[in-house]
């Protein structure tokens, strides 16, 4: 069975209904059908996502606070949870992020609603503008806690089936994919550069270890894959060759073989060239 996030991928990409089993916030249970076959699977997966209209719910409880910088100043203290901006209400994390900067525009000094134990504080903090990461923006000092992470833990023996499992479903799940775009059934757009790979790598290492391990995982896995693809110049084509002389019972010309190498570059070049024009598609024009 899947779960999570990878049901819901293989669900936008074969663009059918996917039922899924839900808990609400006072404990009732309950099954939804996502219509996903309503939505324009001319995009890419991650826009499919968005048009979902889901987003991780994450309170906007303090986890870090900066010594030296302003709620640190302002007497912030790690597990405060922010209730309010100036008086406008919060209700996660992402909301808080949004409110501070427009709430410092006005004045740099905002008062914080904060959520401390048994008693409800509001503190006065002056933000000031920071350019650390070369662009201006209001800080205060505080980063949010992570979301809760269930974690599955196995003996050896088991832990490598299922690792051998997971693999395996994910091998499954980018050859669907492959095989939608070259059916026309998925859109190119899912394809990344090193662009995406990067910003992948650093939203990845930004949630611990073990998401980053995770990472790495698949991008070797990926890199097999299409290295094992009937394309000339890779393993996958070295293997085609071999299949040919297998049948034919006599190895492919050095003309043959020249072309292939041609023809393969220019696919190679050509799929590099596509996944470059997304990444930057995404980033200017989107």
């Amino acid at each position: 069975m899947e779960h999570g996030p990878r049901a819901l991928s293989n669900g936008l990409l074969n663009h059918e209904a996917l039922p899924v089993h839900v808990r609400g916030l006072d404990g009732s249970e309950r099954n939804v059908v996502l219509p996903l076959q309503t939505l324009d699977n001319s995009q890419d997966i991650g826009k499919g996502f968005d048009s979902l209209g889901l987003d991780a719910y994450r309170p906007a409880i303090i986890d870090t606070v900066r010594p030296g910088d302003p709620a640190a100043l302002a007497g912030v203290k790690s597990g405060d949870l922010i209730t309010s901006v100036n008086g406008q209400a919060v209700g996660d994390f992402s909301e808080f992020m949004k409110l501070l900067p427009k709430a410092a525009e006005k004045s740099p000094s905002v008062q914080l609603g904060v959520h401390r134990g048994n008693q409800d504080l509001i503190l006065a903090v002056t933000a000031r503008r920071s350019n650390e990461d070369g662009t201006p923006r209001w800080i205060v000092g505080v980063m949010g806690r992570a979301g809760e992470e269930a974690t599955e833990r196995y003996a050896p023996v088991p832990a490598l089936g299922q690792a051998l499992k997971a693999t395996w479903t994910s091998t499954q799940t980018t050859f669907n994919l492959i095989g939608k775009m070259v059916s026309g059934q998925a859109s190119t757009k899912n394809l990344s550069g090193v662009v995406g790979i990067a910003e992948a790598a650093n939203d990845s290492a930004g949630r611990g270890v073990a998401w980053f391990l995770n990472f790495l995982a698949m991008v070797s896995l990926s890199l097999a894959i299409l290295n094992m693809l009937p394309i000339p110049v890779l393993d996958g084509g070295h293997l085609l060759y071999y299949l040919i002389e297998l049948v034919k019972g006599s190895p492919v010309s050095e003309r043959t073989m020249i072309a292939g190498q041609y023809v393969g570059l220019a696919l190679l070049f050509t799929l590099m060239g596509l996944a470059f024009f997304n990444d930057i598609h995404r980033h200017f024009v989107s």
